[in-house]
């Protein structure tokens, strides 16, 4: 009887052991987590910190309140943004009817094209609207000492409705840039130009992407502008070294970088606020989206739970080292910075596979700016290589250079480098003038074929295969 009383007990044993050593091994697996995820949190939290210690160290800034001073806070008796707004202010209102419609960059004819009737009378009409607008912005003596008034404390909804008008400004100076060269005024032609060029640079302190964007579609434009002036009328040696200084000038400005540390500064704190103050994020975000995707307001912020679980913390570290190697390599330039394509792809995909929500939000976007930057770098070199050319022929009674290193070094200390592939600029002699051009971003020599209008239609594919092409048909 005691034997087999026994055994029942032994059994009991052996499970109250078995379950108090997985009781003990349980608690060390949770201790051991919990140690784990706080030595995480801990190393998290200094990686961020340093991060943001950096960026402050450099002088750069960090929050919506750093940009107001960022890079320079310029005293109204000084700021020629302020002159740009009056002259802004005088432009002709447009209509919404297509008639009164204002035009645009593609509405002006490339190069020696023929103007239809039509146009040419709205081109006219633009520009004696404007020319108020016109003589106040001629007064600007000190573009780039200018700073455009913004709230930054809407962040990434901050309205900026001087961009679009600034744009119009820049159109307008393109019609009056051409009405002089089509009257055959060098002089009033080539200062339209230089206005134009003058005018981008009111943008150069601005800490903003999309800012920075409108100040390189407006020296694509001034690009434009001159490749029309160029085909029209002939320039004295003056108004050309004036032209190629004022275009060599544009390049210098690093707007790729000042335009991805604004907007770095701008997601920072975006992002600060998903972590801690998440009412503030969803009034933003509602700001400007339309009543249907409005979201409603939760009634508290998280508690300090969700700040301890650290989910955008992990985020905003991440999106940090994703704008530090965006920073570097633009810094570095073409064409050295077009091979960090695929690396910037591979951050964004990381982005998305990782779970980091708002860096795959804001990431992508930016990866494409080496392109851009290289693209303008472009569209500057062809310009200027082109005003050297004609000083050139304005020598030589006319007469085309064999080669564009002939223009150097009276002209040009050397020939410009083609930011695509880091090789000199093309150039080749047509029926009727010249083409200097860049292989473009396809990378590829097309033999100087330009991209078509958007108006012509062509196969997407084939809207790859072009050069960026300065011609000048005279």
């Amino acid at each position: 009887m005691n034997n087999a009383a026994s055994v029942p007990t032994a059994k009991k044993s052996r499970l109250g052991r078995f379950l108090l050593y997985g009781a003990l091994l349980g608690a060390a697996i949770v201790v051991l987590a919990l140690a784990w995820f706080a030595v995480w949190r801990w190393q998290l939290r200094q990686s961020l910190n340093a991060q943001i210690a950096a960026i402050r160290a450099a002088g750069e800034p960090v929050n919506w309140t750093d940009l107001a001073k960022w890079p320079v806070v310029i005293p109204d008796s000084e700021n020629a943004a302020l002159i740009y707004l009056e002259a802004i202010a005088l432009l002709p209102e447009e209509s919404g009817t297509n008639k009164n419609r204002f035009l645009t960059g593609d509405d002006i004819p490339r190069r020696a094209q023929p103007i239809p009737e039509e146009l040419r009378d709205k081109i006219k009409a633009t520009a004696e609207a404007s020319q108020a607008a016109l003589e106040v912005a001629r007064s600007v003596t000190n573009a780039a000492s200018s700073r455009y008034t913004v709230d930054f404390q809407t962040g990434a909804m901050t309205p900026l409705p001087f961009l679009q008008d600034l744009k119009r400004l820049a159109i307008t100076w393109s019609c009056e840039a051409l009405l002089q060269a089509e009257g055959a005024d060098a002089a009033g032609a080539s200062q339209a130009v230089a206005e134009s060029l003058k005018l981008s640079h009111s943008l150069d302190n601005e800490p903003v992407l999309v800012s920075q964007l409108v100040a390189v579609a407006i020296r694509t434009l001034a690009c434009q502008s001159l490749e029309r002036v160029l085909c029209r009328v002939s320039l004295s040696e003056d108004q050309l070294k004036a032209l190629q200084e004022q275009f060599t000038h544009a390049e210098t400005n690093n707007w790729g970088i000042i335009g991805q540390i604004g907007e770095r500064a701008l997601a920072n704190e975006y992002m600060w606020l998903a972590q801690n103050d998440v009412r503030r994020m969803v009034e933003l975000s509602n700001q400007s989206a339309p009543d249907e995707e409005k979201e409603e307001l939760p009634y508290r912020n998280p508690g300090i739970g969700w700040r301890l679980i650290g989910f955008f913390d992990r985020d905003r570290n991440f999106y940090l080292k994703g704008m530090a190697t965006n920073l570097a390599f633009l810094k570095v330039g073409p064409p050295t910075s077009l091979s960090s394509s695929n690396e910037l792809y591979q951050i964004s995909q990381r982005a998305k596979k990782g779970l980091y929500i708002m860096s795959a939000m804001f990431l992508p976007a930016l990866s494409t700016l080496n392109v851009k930057d290289a693209t303008l770098r472009a569209n500057l070199r062809t310009a200027i290589t082109a005003l050297a050319l004609e000083r050139w022929r304005l020598a030589h009674s006319g007469a085309l250079p064999e080669s564009l290193a002939e223009l150097v070094p009276a002209y040009l200390p050397a020939v410009p480098a083609d930011p695509f592939d880091g090789q000199p600029l093309r150039y080749k002699k047509l029926a009727r003038g010249y083409a200097i051009y860049s292989i473009g971003p396809n990378q590829r020599d097309d033999g100087g074929r330009e991209i078509p209008p958007r108006s012509v239609k062509v196969p997407p594919e084939e809207r790859k295969n072009y050069d960026i092409v300065f011609t000048v048909e005279r």
